[in-house]
């Protein structure tokens, strides 16, 4: 168990960390310890365990039956990515779903109905686990009371909550599902995958698609989701030419008509021999010298380097500095000499390790991120090569 200061530290890379404040005696540093047992108070004694098998290496199933109708069915995600399951062969309806990850403290919700075949579908986040059970939860005894250290400073409200009143009416604004045109010099393109970073639609021989918006545990508020392409080799998004920025992605906020979200592309030559400048960790909104002295080698070697990932970690958000710091980040990666692609990493998240990271509103959570720099998964062709971040989806 690490005893250094830094609580981002302690909650990225253990489990526990020392409490100060309580003669150092190991405290939880996330949700991540709900994890391992998280599903156990659905398994009760005298249950047994009947065969579950997955089609997928890297989803886990484990299936348990009682007496009285008794059923619980525990999925563990391994993946990067989320996993849309079908659930076959179990009887009946389950009566609650119960999810646990870093991000949720064992969130609960009623089951989906099955679907007209019998199958019950369920998305799981990368790194979940999601418990379906038809067994009830216990109660604690009449006065029963758990006596435990003062709440955290990361578990009281930010003093910059935002109202959220007008956010949440503006969610459910938002459009189910999103159509349009992808063209290449003009002329419509198929082939091209769009995704709303859970699902992919692709374009058909007119360049056109239509795709649902589907739930995604890393981005709750609507607002803040992305629609953008996933271009082929040999292609390039077109780029505007008010801000700089290379137009493959828009915010469902910013979509005018859902039924006309248009991408253009044009003509890349893709060499066989790729350069990728990359960097990581600023954790100065890149407003340090050094940054700009990057930024002027890259200008010297433009002609050898075809594009540049920077890695996380941009600066330490909150709601009172996203704004500020993010709109900083997008002006320096528009006019950076190459295009830039960002992964999100923990440090530009806004309020990462609190509850308030799943508030409605457009900069909570990944949010700040999409309003500026793109979505947090993404992917493209490059020389007949797959670039995606570490949260793309791949299929």
């Amino acid at each position: 168990m690490p005893t250094m200061r830094s609580s981002a530290i302690g909650a990225t890379r253990s489990l526990c960390v020392p409490d100060r404040s309580h003669g150092f005696v190991p405290a939880p540093s996330s949700h991540q310890l709900r994890v391992f047992g998280a599903f156990s108070r659905r398994i009760r004694e005298g249950m047994w365990r009947v065969e579950a098998t997955s089609t997928c290496g890297d989803l886990l199933a484990s299936a348990f039956e009682g007496a009285d109708g008794a059923r619980t069915v525990v999925l563990l995600n391994r993946a990067l990515t989320p996993a849309r399951v079908a659930l076959t062969g179990a009887s009946g309806r389950f009566a609650s779903l119960e999810r646990v990850d870093p991000y949720r403290e064992n969130e609960t919700s009623l089951s989906p109905d099955p679907r007209a075949a019998g199958a019950t579908e369920v998305i799981v986040p990368p790194g979940a686990i999601a418990t379906l059970s038809t067994v009830p939860l216990g109660k604690l005894p009449e006065g029963f009371a758990i006596e435990g250290p003062p709440a955290a400073d990361g578990e009281r409200p930010p003093a910059d909550l935002p109202d959220l009143d007008e956010s949440s009416a503006l969610a459910a604004k938002m459009p189910a599902a999103v159509s349009g045109t992808v063209t290449l010099d003009g002329k419509g393109i198929a082939g091209v995958r769009v995704t709303d970073g859970v699902g992919f639609a692709t374009t058909d021989e007119a360049g056109k698609y239509t795709i649902p918006i589907e739930p995604d545990p890393l981005l709750p508020y609507l607002p803040s989701r992305t629609i953008g392409i996933s271009w082929p080799s040999g292609t390039w998004p077109a780029r505007d030419g008010g801000s700089g920025r290379y137009r493959w992605w828009i915010r469902l906020k910013d979509i005018q008509d859902p039924r006309r979200v248009d991408f253009a592309l044009v003509r890349r030559e893709a060499k066989l021999s790729v350069c990728v400048a990359f960097g990581t960790d600023p954790h100065d909104a890149l407003r340090r010298p050094h940054n700009y002295t990057f930024r002027d080698e890259i200008a010297e070697a433009a002609g050898r380097i075809d594009f540049a990932v920077m890695g996380g970690d941009l600066g330490y958000m909150g709601f009172a500095n996203a704004d500020r710091d993010y709109a900083e980040i997008e002006g320096f990666t528009n006019h950076f000499p190459v295009p830039m692609f960002h992964v999100i990493g923990n440090h530009d998240v806004v309020h990462a390790h609190a509850p308030w990271w799943r508030a409605p509103h457009e900069l909570a959570g990944n949010g700040a991120f999409t309003k500026y720099l793109g979505p947090i998964r993404w992917s493209f062709d490059y020389a007949g090569i797959r670039r995606r971040s570490r949260l793309a989806p791949d299929r």
